[in-house]
């Protein structure tokens, strides 16, 4: 007998070619046999796996177990082992209903009482091994080669494994992941939201597909990030919550992408309505009243428009041009907003030379100020108090020219466009 208990898992782990991962899949059982080929121990897996209890085959001889005709060969591989290999073979054995189990067969040379030689052989069921052998070489596969990020939680939602994949799309070597917390990595203002999403698919077992997530990691410390993730329950083969399974995809560029085409068509649908609802009538006042009704939410939150003074006199005046505002309108409720487009209707307004007016009408081109207090006409500081109470952040002076004309104040018109969004 062998000196001392075999632990077998830990000998397979250590020194055979089958990776771990299949020890807690496919049943093992163990054989002991002495010197003289007699079984000296058949364990509780063996009795399951055969039919035969241990007092109906402890004393027999190994070779019993095997076809006759394959006795020869089942005795070249026991010389082989008291030579100190180790040997790998799948043999027909018998079990005690008379059928025949195609065996996976592991063995290796063991020392006994007095150092006499014997061996330990472990047996798996060969057909249910080359199952998880197959579904491993997926698993293992998929890891390495899937384009998408792969991982899996624990139950406190730290990183237990995940692929290259995943590691390369956070910018975060891949064991700098493991035992942390997934927030650690995917740093976001709504991870308590996020992270009861996840929580719930421990609790409840049903997925999440594509939930997005934005935010930014270690590796893109100065850049939002946006992720498509579905995350899924893991359990092992006997039910025990292994943790959440998830697979990400990096999707700020698609999403962007996105984004841009969806403001290309609003454009589009921008310009299809004021083609229809701009001119529909010779009124100067009513046709700038449709312009900022179209602007109006659409484009902007604000929106007035002034024509130059001198397209309503004979004889233009001299000095610093002026507009007179015709049309203002907007979309927010505050009484601010309200006073800074709708108060001021008929006023006439001086746009000294290199005012952000007359910079629009003079280059043709329309102009986005980010600092809307410091570009509203500056002989009115009262816009300037309104547009920071109204909650405005951005303005856009935007020429517009009547019959081509480029000619500065001349036959053209400026609006201006408000956003506070």
């Amino acid at each position: 007998m062998a000196e001392g208990p075999v632990n077998h898992r830990e000998w397979m782990v250590t020194h055979l070619s089958q990776p771990a991962a299949l020890l807690g899949r496919v049943p093992i059982a163990l054989m002991l046999t002495d010197h003289e080929g007699r079984i000296s121990h058949w364990g509780a897996a063996a009795e399951r796996m055969f039919g035969y209890r241990a007092e109906e085959v402890l004393g027999r001889r190994g070779p019993e177990l095997f076809p006759p005709e394959l006795r020869a060969e089942v005795a070249a591989l026991r010389d082989r082992l008291f030579a100190g290999e180790y040997v790998h073979a799948v043999f027909p054995m018998r079990c005690r209903d008379g059928g025949w189990r195609l065996t996976d067969i592991r063995a290796f040379p063991i020392r006994g009482p007095a150092g006499r030689p014997g061996i330990a052989a472990l047996f798996s069921d060969a057909e249910d091994l080359e199952e998880v052998e197959t579904e491993l070489a997926f698993t293992q596969g998929l890891l390495r080669e899937a384009p998408f990020g792969l991982v899996l939680l624990d139950e406190e939602l730290r990183y237990v494994h995940l692929n290259q994949a995943l590691a390369d799309i956070n910018r975060v070597p891949l064991e700098d992941h493991l035992g942390r917390w997934v927030w650690d990595i995917m740093q976001t203002e709504a991870s308590a939201e996020y992270e009861r999403a996840i929580r719930s698919v421990l609790q409840t077992g049903e997925p999440i597909q594509e939930l997005l997530l934005s935010g930014r990691t270690p590796g893109h410390r100065h850049q939002d990030r946006v992720w498509s993730a579905n995350f899924f329950r893991m359990s092992a083969a006997d039910g025990t919550v292994l943790g959440v399974g998830g697979f990400i995809l990096d999707v700020t560029e698609q999403r962007a992408a996105r984004l841009e085409a969806s403001a290309a068509r609003q454009r589009l649908e921008l310009i299809d309505e004021a083609s229809a609802r701009i001119g529909s009538t010779l009124d100067i006042t009513r046709t700038a009243a449709e312009v900022t009704e179209v602007m109006v939410p659409a484009f902007a939150d604000c929106a007035v428009v002034e024509v130059l003074d001198r397209f309503f006199e004979e004889t233009p005046s001299a000095g610093d041009p002026r507009s007179r505002r015709l049309a203002g309108h907007t979309s927010l409720p505050t009484a601010a907003a309200q006073q800074l487009v709708g108060t001021e209707l008929a006023a006439v307004f001086t746009h000294p030379p290199y005012s952000a007016v007359y910079d629009a009408v003079r280059s043709g081109r329309p102009a986005l100020h980010l600092e809307v207090e410091e570009r509203l006409p500056a002989q009115n500081d009262r816009h300037a108090r309104l547009a920071r109470d109204a909650g405005l952040r951005s303005v856009i002076f935007a020429p517009l020219i009547a019959r081509a004309i480029r000619e500065v104040f001349d036959d053209g018109s400026v609006t201006s466009l408000f956003d506070g969004r």
